[in-house]
């Protein structure tokens, strides 16, 4: 079969809108296949929230995020769906209600596909079940940190969706015997680095508002606490106790520890220093990262860590803490350092000799055009399919 014949219907959680940030990697994804292949449609099953709780701002920001999902297709040959179902137990339980309301659904508006696709182990249930419906081969790509990941599979569901899958895609090498399955393949993630061109250090502060003397720190990604935020504010107070330089942290995204973190920041005395920048659109994260002395990587957990690839994509170093995401491409002492443990004095002192260190920017962006351009990675995926369907 041609890639010009293949027709993708792809089953997880996606962006409610163009470039709204969350779950950018699979929207990369999707749009880099559409240019491959004769069409993708993507069916999210998600819960259903009235549209008027988006302006409620005293709502969690997953509530107003989802409340603002309405169908929408960005090209021609690409078609976004949202299955709103009006109620979701919590965990991995969830997918199973959602089942027949999505095969409903496919069925009402005549979906055609020839390969399905599923993004996360729990979304790989209802592929399961849509393809034991349709008679149609699926893939399922696990994007879940190594604890999710063995949690997930304690399911029965979800290890037996595994099991049965065509194949099974994991976006890091270091978790593949978790997954029971005859082609389990190792692909990362990509991005698109036409997103992330390159602009000068003082023209992305002056787009900002950001003085030139700060030494600009940056993290993105939702303020949870696997995400490790509250440990970057015990960072920086370190580092300010420490050292007499103009440091300030800048976070960007929202996420259900903000106000703990605010409170935090007002108990250490940092309120200078520290910038909630909160949710940024997609199209405008690299100002952000060009704006930064250096990237900061504090999560406790990962199995990827998209954020990291594109810092270093805008030539910006890259701290992080020790993840199995973070492993694949922080090199020590070339592109960015991996502390050995989450301890605020060593990842404070990081910080210092990080920033006296010179990199060379088209050496990193290089770097992860030759690993890490979406279109490698959608090549891989396309090879996988070919696999399968052959």
């Amino acid at each position: 079969m041609k890639n010009s014949d293949l027709r993708v219907l792809i089953i997880g959680p996606y962006p409610p809108y163009k470039d709204a940030g969350a779950y950018q990697f699979i929207e990369e994804q999707v749009m880099a296949l559409s240019c491959k292949v004769n069409r993708v449609d993507v069916v999210s099953p998600i819960r259903l929230y009235p549209r008027f709780f988006s302006n409620l701002k005293f709502l969690p920001y997953t509530v107003r995020y989802h409340a603002l999902s309405n169908n929408y297709s960005p090209v021609s040959n690409v078609g976004v769906n949202f299955v709103k179902v009006l109620k979701l137990p919590k965990l991995q339980r969830w997918p199973f209600i959602a089942v027949e309301k999505t095969i409903r659904y496919i069925e009402r508006f005549n979906i055609n596909f020839n390969i399905i696709h599923a993004h996360f182990l729990s979304f790989g249930v209802i592929a399961q079940k849509i393809s034991e419906k349709f008679g149609v081969p699926f893939v399922i790509t696990a994007h879940e940190n190594t604890p999710l990941l063995e949690e997930s599979l304690r399911f029965p569901s979800i290890k037996k969706a595994v099991q049965y899958a065509d194949a099974v895609i994991r976006v890091n090498p270091y978790d593949l015997h978790f997954l029971e399955n005859k082609r389990v393949f190792y692909i990362p993630n990509g991005i698109d680095l036409r997103k992330f061109p390159f602009i000068a250090t003082k023209k992305a502060r002056d787009l900002l508002g950001i003085p030139a003397d700060q030494v600009v720190l940056v993290n993105v990604g939702s303020l949870r606490e696997i995400k490790g935020q509250d440990f970057l504010l015990d960072v920086i107070h370190y580092i300010l106790l420490k050292h007499d330089k103009n440091f300030h942290l800048y976070l960007i995204g929202e996420g259900p520890m903000k106000k703990k973190l605010e409170k935090k920041v007002r108990k250490l005395g940092i309120n200078d220093h520290i910038h909630f920048v909160g949710r940024v659109n997609y199209s405008k994260i690299h100002i952000w990262l060009s704006a930064a002395d250096l990237y900061l990587m504090a999560s406790r957990e990962e199995s990827f860590g998209i954020a990291q690839l594109e810092a270093l994509a805008c030539g910006l170093k890259v701290l992080s803490t020790p993840t199995k995401g973070s492993m694949l491409f922080v090199n020590q002492g070339i592109d960015g350092y991996m502390v050995a443990e989450c301890n605020t004095q060593q990842y404070g002192d990081a910080i210092v000799e990080m920033l006296e260190r010179r990199v060379e920017a088209k050496q990193l962006r290089a770097w992860i055009e030759e690993k890490y351009s979406i279109s490698l990675v959608i090549d891989k995926i396309l090879d996988v399919y070919h696999t399968i369907l052959s």
